[in-house]
């Protein structure tokens, strides 16, 4: 039985590609399953053939497929690089306000810390400790940076134990990336201070210090995000 059924109308690339994303949507794709060969789809499809290609090309590009020679096209696993983010140019075009974003921040990061606290384990925190080690060794030597600063909510959005929140918690944070590098440039003391606090939440699975903590830390960081 054909997965995909013909496409009314004629082909065009976005609608080659939409049939796709309603496969990968509805189950019938699912990750590292092998697409039919591009003659295949057009047949299925009832389209030509270099429309298939051209869709192909594009959700390669996007991440979504991996192309690999002699074997075929595979729906990605999630663990291939991807070229460009879309969520993250999208929010990047449609950025709105500084006070959108903050309240996006505010938002999602209080969510996932508690999430954190609620799944983490003693690796979780031994990674978390290291991090904040390296950013206190870094700043006293006046070389401190966004990364390093970014590297431990990344840590915190691993503990979540859940591949969404951390595939949208890594988006948001590249997103802030700029004002979260000038503020821990300005006050590295604040952000490693910050920082243990919210291992501690974590560590004691505090949910309510988790929140407290995560919203005091903002009084500091939203005039970077403002400016």
């Amino acid at each position: 039985m054909a997965m995909f059924k013909p496409i009314e109308n004629q082909s065009v690339t976005r609608t080659v590609i939409q049939r796709i994303r309603s496969a990968l949507l509805s189950g019938e794709l699912k990750p590292g399953d092998k697409l039919p060969s591009e003659l295949e789809l057009a047949k299925q499809l009832g389209v030509a053939r270099p429309s298939v290609r051209e869709a192909l090309k594009v959700l390669e590009y996007l991440g979504v497929l991996e192309i690999r020679r002699g074997s075929g096209t595979f729906v990605s696993d999630g663990s291939s690089p991807r070229i460009i983010d879309p969520l993250l140019f999208s929010l990047i075009l449609d950025r709105g306000s500084a006070y959108h974003i903050l309240e996006l921040r505010r938002m999602f990061e209080t969510a996932y810390t508690q999430l954190a606290a609620e799944n983490r384990d003693e690796d979780d925190l031994r990674k978390m400790d290291e991090a904040i080690r390296q950013l206190e060794e870094a700043a006293s030597r006046g070389e401190q940076t966004g990364e390093l600063d970014l590297a431990f909510h990344r840590i915190v959005l691993e503990a979540t134990k859940n591949p969404l929140v951390i595939r949208i918690g890594q988006t948001i944070l590249e997103l802030l990336s700029y004002s979260i590098d000038r503020a821990i440039r300005v006050n590295p003391q604040k952000g490693i201070s910050d920082h243990k606090k919210i291992r501690d939440a974590i560590a004691n699975r505090d949910l309510q210090k988790v929140r407290e903590v995560v919203q005091d830390s903002f009084s500091h960081w939203r005039q970077f995000i403002e400016d």
